[in-house]
């Protein structure tokens, strides 16, 4: 096993052009990669598919209370327009007719 330190003096020794011994920049960039690769494998697994159906099922909810939310707040738009547009023309009645 080769230490970190040392693998990090043979890679930057390796960029630089210097002559070195290759097996064991090698065995060290082996360990770099199965160490990186047990990470990955950690932090990859991938879900079931019925966790992702679940999940899926949920977010349809979601999008369907969402829905659901938006229709609601326009229906509300359009029964607050027609009620402005109602005070207008009561209000232009009002400011048309002459004052006794």
């Amino acid at each position: 096993m080769v230490k970190m330190e040392r693998g990090l003096e043979l890679h930057g020794r390796s960029c630089r052009g210097e002559s070195l011994e290759r097996a064991e920049l090698k065995a060290w960039y082996a360990q770099m990669d199965a160490a990186e690769k047990g990470m990955l494998k950690a932090t990859e697994e991938e879900p079931s598919v019925e966790a992702l159906r679940i999940q899926l099922d949920s977010e349809v909810r979601a999008l369907r209370q969402t829905v659901e939310e938006i229709q609601s707040i326009y229906a509300t738009n359009a029964a607050l327009r027609q009620e402005i547009a109602a005070l207008k023309r009561r209000l232009a009645e009002k400011q048309t007719l002459p004052v006794k």
